[in-house]
């Protein structure tokens, strides 16, 4: 990696229940990370949403990675899009958790209800998952992207 910035100015705002919560006006960097609450955790469901959704109408969302040799260029957004509005459903992968040339099944798996939802793949060096890498996205267990070249983003 170069030293490139891939950034942009700007700002945004996060509501929760009509309530603005935090408000950012700086540089925001390819990411950015907001504390909220007393550090609150929400319940993790006791079996994965593939094997036994709980809510009706749900949808199972599952992402795997097969990782390249520079796991720590990857990351991606799941995100919701109601309206004007754009809610981050689940995003990752934390640092340092993708190891190289590694296969990752549930690397993420989400209960989605009925709606319109965007996933997005990054790579910070333009060079998407180098082979035999790639990514998967399925829904209710039909794989609808599968993809490892992609540059530096793509939205499915």
């Amino acid at each position: 990696y170069s030293g490139s910035y891939y950034g942009a100015r700007g700002g945004y705002t996060i509501d929760v229940d009509g309530e603005t919560v935090f408000n950012s006006t700086g540089n925001i960097k390819l990411t950015e990370q907001v504390k909220l609450g007393n550090n609150e955790t929400c319940p993790v469901p006791s079996t994965s949403p593939t094997q036994n959704p709980t809510r009706a109408n749900c949808n199972a969302f599952q992402l795997e990675v097969f990782t390249d040799s520079q796991p720590l260029e990857t990351m991606w957004v799941l995100e919701r899009l109601s309206g004007n509005t754009v809610a981050t459903v689940a995003s990752g992968p934390p640092p340092g958790y993708f190891s190289p040339n590694t296969l990752y099944k549930d690397v993420a798996n989400q209960c989605l209800t009925p709606g319109e939802y965007v996933f997005s793949m990054y790579d910070i060096a333009a060079n998407g998952i180098e082979d035999p890498g790639y990514y998967s996205i399925s829904l209710n267990g039909i794989e609808l992207r599968r993809n490892s070249t992609f540059g530096v983003y793509e939205n499915t």
